[in-house]
């Protein structure tokens, strides 16, 4: 009788492992719809975001009181108000057609602000009244601060985890770039116009990503949840009234733009903002090429220079070049409020780049680990 090592599995569990199947292929279908109407509405509250500046101007901040729009608490004899100016809305009938009171969720000012400002406001709001009754702290603007960093670490917790996914990726994206270039290159030599090849480019990169569990796309992923974020802190930050009122240490009005400030008062006070720049800038410089420097200790090999300017790579770094040189500017022309914010923001940038680093480097070592084992094992 012959012999066979063939194992014949019975259709019973056959059936079992084919539902299993089905069900995965099910679950990634679902969630990549999942994700893609997620992302779709992000986006579409970006553009809302953006466009409304333009199409309804009475949702733009001033940095004076009592002009544009302004979120606070209602006056005590109409609401739940403080009996103090800094926190209370001013009336429609003294401040004219130009100051617009937001103090509840209204489709007046549309979808984005009633759905993710107003919360981040009131929160925002409410911190900085209870921390208002410090005198320490009221007296030198330092109730601001406290609340700012509250909602800082509030909000670096909601996007600390897309980030961490997309470090991990983009370190795999790293790894293989060079093999990736060297697939891109191969086309190189045809016509942008020729389908066929492009059509080949497509499929051959694409192989090479699902060989090696390549997500190009996942640093758009930290994009729809990150800016969205920037945008609701830019908004709270800018509409609330009490910062329209607050001289932070009794130096830095918090509603003056620095810019503007160090060019028409520097004798007097503009030389204070540009100390304050100076102390800014560096530190927004630093948190933006920590990640970068990181990586490369991490993987020495990445600190060769890039030649091709074609390459991936290459358009990688002057894309982040031109986004440090963005985020710069955007100190200057700011509300000193922002710019102070986002130094601390960048601060905690730094720290969360070293917390990444040391978990990417415990990934790595775990997987130089498994790799040695499986060499022993001669697998």
């Amino acid at each position: 009788m012959k012999n066979s090592n063939t194992n014949l599995t019975p259709y019973w569990e056959r059936k079992s492992k084919d539902s299993n199947s089905n069900e995965s292929l099910n679950f990634k279908k679902y969630l990549f719809y999942l994700k893609v109407s997620l992302y779709s509405f992000s986006l579409l509250m970006i553009l809302w975001s953006f466009f409304q500046s333009f199409a309804a101007t009475y949702t733009n901040y001033h940095p004076d009181p009592g002009v544009g729009l302004e979120f606070g608490f209602l006056p005590s004899d109409n609401g739940t108000g403080t009996g103090d100016v800094k926190f209370d809305l001013g009336s429609w009938s003294i401040a004219g057609p130009r100051y617009h009171a937001f103090y509840r969720p209204t489709w007046i000012y549309g979808p984005f602000l009633s759905w993710f400002v107003y919360p981040v406001a009131y929160v925002f709001m409410n911190l900085m009244w209870f921390f208002h009754k410090f005198p320490e702290l009221k007296e030198n603007g330092l109730y601001v601060i406290f609340s700012m960093l509250i909602i800082m670490f509030f909000m670096r917790f909601v996007t600390f985890w897309t980030t961490l996914r997309s470090s991990i990726y983009q370190e795999k994206q790293l790894l293989h770039q060079s093999a990736i270039d060297a697939i891109s290159s191969k086309y190189d030599k045809y016509d942008i116009t020729d389908k066929q090849a492009r059509l080949k480019k497509h499929q051959e990169l694409s192989a090479y990503y699902k060989k090696h569990n390549l997500k190009p796309l996942a640093i758009l992923e930290n994009f729809f949840i990150n800016t969205p974020v920037f945008l609701i802190v830019f908004k709270v930050i800018t509409i609330c009234r009490p910062i329209k009122f607050t001289v932070l240490l009794n130096i830095w009005d918090l509603s003056k733009t620095p810019l503007t400030t160090i060019f028409d008062d520097f004798l007097n006070e503009g030389w204070m903002y540009l100390v304050l720049c100076l102390i800014i800038i560096p530190t927004n410089f630093f948190s933006q090429k920590t990640s970068i420097w990181l990586s490369q200790a991490r993987h020495p090999s990445l600190k060769k220079n890039i030649v091709d300017k074609n390459s991936q790579t290459y358009k990688m770094q002057r894309i982040q070049k031109v986004m440090t040189f963005v985020f710069l500017l955007f100190t200057f022309f700011w509300s000193t409020s922002l710019a102070i914010y986002y130094f601390f923001n960048s601060v905690f940038t730094i720290f969360q780049n070293l917390i990444i680093h040391q978990i990417l480097l415990f990934k790595k070592s775990n997987e130089s680990e498994s790799l040695l084992k499986l060499k022993k094992l001669g697998i």
